[in-house]
């Protein structure tokens, strides 16, 4: 995991909060470690993982909702 990739999953989630990664398929690790190790680099929670791609979620506070609108992944 390069330092690049952190920094532009870091900006992903700080702009959409909710970012699908799909993992390369060479990787001798499982999909759900490299997807918790993925997540806790970058300070998210995995909410799903299908196959290779996992679903990463990171809160932003500063973005615009309505009171009371439930998570993205919930909509």
């Amino acid at each position: 995991i390069s330092g690049p990739l952190l920094s532009a999953l870091d900006d992903a989630l700080r702009t959409r909060e909710l970012v699908k990664v799909q993992l390369n398929k060479s990787v001798e690790v499982s999909a759900k470690s490299a997807a918790n190790d993925l997540a806790k680099r970058v300070k998210a929670e995995v909410i799903q993982v299908i196959g290779r791609t996992t679903t990463l979620y990171r809160h932003n506070p500063d973005l615009k909702r309505k009171k009371g609108d439930r998570p993205p992944w919930q909509v």
